[in-house]
């Protein structure tokens, strides 16, 4: 071995300074106050007959110790192995040391450990009513664990308003983690019975302090209190939405059964923007490239459309999730929960969601030729076949007739935000000063104004591709068979292409549109009418008085009980 020029003196002993270091000490501390006990150390049965023998006060913690572990007990005088043991506690409990070491080996052995004496375990509860404090909570633990009564110990634990681990700390029985695992488990057992609901502050401490494993069942046998229990309980409230809330990326949501996450969903007011975060975290997935025309180009889509309406989580009352059969097939063998979404026995490729605001429906259709936005108002027949009737394909979608429509071309973030707040009342959540998966300049949002307007190069680009997207959309909604010859069919054109020209800033034909209309006594016109001339504040004298005469007419409607008129004006 190489030499490292490493070297150590070994310094040699100075009476001096031997005698100076034993200065002052005296025999006393280097006593103890235990008995040495025989040499050699006497085992079991000898300890059991100096304890007959009323020599107790000989025997050491060592000896005590081999009668703990002794498996053959000798016959004493005709005493029973009961009355032995009756003694021997007597014996042993005047001592704190032995006292603990028979508990801590008693614990130890219950929990897995080295073995213990069967007589001495199978009598240990005479012991009951000598001992106090935590010498007496420990005894009361290791009964209990003989008994592999759990529940017991998790009552002591719930009535100390303690965890079980602290539990058996203070017991002196901390290193006995499968002892507290039990316990644990009998606790969570206790979850689903009626003590829960008087003791819910301490099972929602306790949800702090367990693995995840446990979190999990504990959270599940708190649901199976319903959503009506759970919804009075703020505080448990509060706590489980810490770690339930899907929103959450390391939340214990996808964890649970679907049973406990529809009782959570209701009782703690989860937004339902969860299910649009899940259905994009699964179809962003490298094995959703498999589905039938699913590309990178149509994930990248997804993840953006995911992004924005992350911004409107606070206001987004519900959402409907329909998917086409292929896709519900690959959420299955994923392993994703179903309650969360519906099949269209008929739908194509095309998935769809249906969101819900407080006054309007939108349905966004992430895929397929033509991936549009379609807004209707919460009319009584758009709620029944949107939010309540069966939906086979986007197609029966698509043949209603939508109150708005929008595309996903460039910018149109920018547009479907300024769309929904002025058009819709409809704001982001509160504290929101940037979109998600936009630039800093393009994302930047102010509450009043809305996202930044693009410039004009990104507006000119837009409006051209907007152009050819709307000739492909009416051609599309003309083959669904809508906009045919009947009044009301042409009416819906006339405002559909009313929007087109709003939206491509051809103010003039847009309310040449919408005046067509409003002449025939159109509601939605009237209302678009006044509100553009009448209500923005940005009119002249003349367009204010063309304003107030078709805010005669719409209350003219409002009086024979046009109901959204009625609401308009109430509004007002």
């Amino acid at each position: 071995m190489a030499d490292l020029g490493v070297r150590f003196r070994v310094g040699q002993p100075s009476p001096v300074e031997m005698e100076a270091l034993a200065d002052g000490l005296r025999l006393l501390e280097w006593q103890s106050s235990e008995p040495v006990g025989a040499l050699p150390p006497r085992q079991g049965a000898d300890v059991i007959r100096a304890v007959l023998d009323g020599e107790e006060d000989e025997i050491s913690i060592l000896e005590w110790s081999n009668l703990f572990t002794e498996p053959e007990w000798p016959i004493s005088d005709g005493r029973s192995h009961a009355d032995v043991c009756f003694l021997i506690f007597l014996a042993l409990v005047k001592r704190k040391p032995v006292t603990n070491l028979l508990l801590f080996r008693a614990a130890l052995f219950l929990n897995g450990g080295a073995y213990f004496s069967d007589v001495m375990l199978s009598n240990i509860h005479q012991l009951s009513g000598t001992l106090a404090g935590s010498h007496a909570l420990s005894l009361k633990l290791v009964i209990n664990a003989r008994e592999s009564d759990f529940g017991s110990s998790a009552y002591e634990a719930i009535g100390q308003s303690v965890t079980p681990a602290r539990l058996f700390a203070n017991a002196g029985l901390g290193a006995c983690r499968e002892l507290i695992r039990n316990t644990v488990g009998a606790v969570i057992r206790l979850a689903y019975s009626p003590v829960f609901l008087e003791y819910s502050p301490w099972f929602s401490e306790l949800l702090k302090e367990l693995i995840k494993s446990d979190q999990v069942m504990l959270i599940e046998a708190i649901a199976s209190h319903g959503a009506g229990e759970l919804g009075r309980e703020e505080k448990l409230a509060n706590d489980l939405k810490a770690y339930c809330d899907p929103s959450v990326e390391a939340s214990l949501w996808s964890e649970l059964s679907e049973g406990a996450q529809k009782v959570l969903s209701t009782a703690l007011k989860i937004s339902e923007y969860f299910k649009i975060r899940e259905l994009s975290k699964r179809l962003e997935e490298p094995e959703a490239l498999g589905l039938p025309e699913m590309s990178e180009t149509s994930q990248k889509n997804i993840r953006s459309r995911t992004f924005f309406w992350s911004n409107y989580q606070t206001s987004l009352l519900s959402v409907r999730v329909l998917l086409p059969e292929a896709t519900a097939e690959y959420l299955k063998n994923r392993g994703t929960l179903s309650f969360w979404y519906e099949l269209m026995s008929h739908g194509d490729i095309a998935e769809v969601m249906i969101l819900e605001f407080e006054e309007v429906l939108i349905v966004d259709i992430l895929r397929g030729p033509s991936t549009e936005i379609r807004l209707f108002r919460k009319s009584r027949r758009n709620i029944q076949l949107l939010q309540q009737g069966k939906i086979a394909a986007p197609e029966e979608i698509r043949r209603m007739y939508q109150d708005d429509e929008h595309d996903h071309l460039i910018a149109w973030q920018w547009s479907v935000e300024s769309l929904l707040r002025t058009e819709y009342s409809i704001q982001v959540d509160e504290g929101t000063t940037w979109f998600k998966s936009l630039s800093k300049r393009a994302g930047a949002y102010q509450r009043n104004t809305g996202l930044p307007k693009p410039g004009l190069d990104v507006l000119t680009q837009r409006n051209q591709a907007l152009d050819i997207w709307w000739k492909t959309f009416l051609a599309q909604e003309a083959q669904l068979g809508k906009y045919g010859s009947d009044d009301s069919a042409g009416s819906q054109r006339v405002l559909t292409e009313a929007r087109h020209y709003k939206r491509t800033g051809q103010k003039r034909l847009w309310r040449d549109a919408l005046e067509d209309e409003a002449r025939k006594g159109d509601t939605l016109s009237l209302i678009l009418l006044v509100k553009d001339l009448l209500l923005s504040g940005r009119g002249s004298y003349e367009e204010r008085i063309r304003g107030e005469h078709w805010f005669d007419k719409l209350k003219e409607k409002a009086k024979d009980g046009d109901m959204s008129a009625q609401k308009f004006l109430e509004k007002k």
